[in-house]
């Protein structure tokens, strides 16, 4: 079993903290991914937004162009069901 440099109770944080959160597989695969929440007009979860490389084609830095590309992304699909987003705007 592999396991990413964020336990399962850290992500949360993570999200809370950045506005999105990541799984970087530490075994040979490289295996990277980045999902942030898209929320409706009562702020409830509807979907995610993700993107999915390896570490040699994604970095997961917040000021990463995919990270900040995502954020964008989830903003504009956030504002589309009628919700507020946070600091991605």
């Amino acid at each position: 079993m592999t396991r990413s440099r964020l336990s399962a109770k850290a992500r949360p944080v993570q999200l809370a903290c950045l506005g999105y959160t990541t799984i970087v597989r530490s075994d040979l695969s490289g295996y990277v991914s980045i999902a942030a929440p898209v929320l409706d007009w009562n702020g409830d979860l509807r979907f995610t937004l993700s993107l999915a490389g390896t570490r040699a084609s994604m970095t997961t830095e917040p000021t990463s162009e995919q990270v900040k590309s995502l954020l964008t992304s989830a903003s504009r699909a956030t504002h589309a069901l009628g919700g507020k987003a946070g600091s991605a705007d």
